[in-house]
């Protein structure tokens, strides 16, 4: 029964009905002026009796994701239902959360499906499709999430933090590169590669930061002067470049300082404690001794930042950039005249040097003067 009222509600023959008319010499009201009176006619279904009239919109979209492009487009299908049975000949409008997506008209496909071709904006994103309809006194609504994704590479540039670094060989900037669209919108799924003039610098891995950039580590090499940085985007074929400067080191002088602890008689001097302290990373520490009694002919080389310990001091660890080097000296007695020399030295830095001269009944004599870059004996100008 209730199909048949329905039938004869929306259709004359095969055609919708829109207005009254006359069919086959019987007057057919339009729908919204019969289902009231199907509804008190027990002719709708009994949930629909029981909670009053129920208009149900349910939006679709094809695709569901666009190119954030300003004319890529979407059809936005509206189904409305009353009780779960379509509902044609309505009015619907269609909106979106992003204000710059555009409508056209809603097209009444006459069988309670309504589409309308929407046009995207350039902001990518995920805005909300709505349509709404209103009809016998209530308003209903749907709602569909459209994704609109960025569209190819076309603008890249690139960026080094800090600009200048030291030509140590162990000082590193961060490169990195922004991938855009026509639009301005991030390109986070593209490649990009990074590389340097200098071949003796070393690049790091790329790494896509999810959000439109990437990112690099450059770690200087030893030579001074501009080295052009790269980043390729290899799926777009862009690329960009800066300069980045290697400047020549700087000084240790003011960094390192020691602190010693002698025994001496009128015959002999034992090294108690002999500490390089505060030695930056990268840095190395040469230590010699010269005369009678020394447990070593050949100077030691200790890398900043190890210090011995374990068994006898047999291995090596970690310390916070303090090197104590009595160990190496095993409270020998140092006959006078001895003298102990200690180099601190980074790659393109002014070093530091220290020269103890054992003394008959006093302390050891202490002379400290710069290193010049690239040698471990003082005497050139620094």
């Amino acid at each position: 029964m209730l199909r048949e009222v329905l039938r004869r509600i929306g259709y004359c023959g095969r055609r919708t009905v829109s207005r009254p008319r006359q069919c086959a010499g019987t007057v057919w009201l339009v729908l919204g002026a019969v289902l009231p009176i199907a509804l008190s006619t027990g002719l709708l279904p009994a949930r629909a009796e029981a909670a009053g009239p129920v208009e149900t919109i349910t939006v679709t979209l094809s695709p569901s994701s666009i190119v954030a492009d300003g004319f890529s487009t979407s059809a936005a299908t509206a189904t409305l239902a009353f009780g779960g049975v379509p509902l044609p000949g309505q009015t619907v409008a269609f909106s979106s959360s992003d204000r710059g997506v555009q409508f056209g008209p809603a097209i009444d496909n006459l069988d309670g499906t309504y589409t309308a071709t929407l046009t995207g904006s350039t902001a990518v994103g995920t805005p909300t499709i709505t349509a709404t309809s209103r009809w016998a006194g209530q308003t209903a609504s749907g709602e569909a999430t459209l994704t609109q994704t960025p569209g190819p590479a076309k603008n890249m540039t690139l960026s080094l933090t800090p600009r200048s670094i030291i030509a140590d060989g162990h000082s590193f900037a961060i490169a990195t590169a922004t991938v855009a669209d026509a639009h301005g919108n991030p390109v986070p799924m593209d490649t990009v590669v990074f590389s340097s003039s200098d071949s003796r610098e070393r690049v790091g891995q790329s790494r896509n930061n999810g959000n439109g950039t990437y990112s690099a580590v450059i770690r200087s090499s030893t030579a001074p002067g501009l080295v052009a940085i790269t980043a390729t985007d290899t799926a777009a074929n862009l690329s960009v470049r800066s300069e980045l400067s290697q400047t020549p080191g700087g000084s240790i002088m003011s960094l390192v300082t020691m602190q010693w602890t002698f025994h001496y008689t009128p015959a002999y001097t034992k090294v108690l404690s002999l500490v390089v302290d505060g030695a930056p990373a990268g840095a190395e520490v040469l230590v010699g001794c010269h005369g009678r009694g020394c447990p070593f002919t050949k100077p030691l080389s200790v890398i900043s930042g190890a210090n011995r310990c374990g068994p006898k001091g047999r291995r090596r660890c970690a310390t916070d950039n303090t090197i104590e080097l009595a160990h190496d000296f095993r409270k020998r007695g140092l006959r006078v005249g001895t003298r102990i020399t200690v180099a601190i030295t980074r790659p393109q830095w002014i070093g530091k040097y220290y020269v103890f001269d054992t003394r008959a009944g006093r302390a050891p004599r202490v002379q400290v003067t710069c290193l010049a870059p690239g040698t471990t004996r003082p005497g050139a100008p620094c």
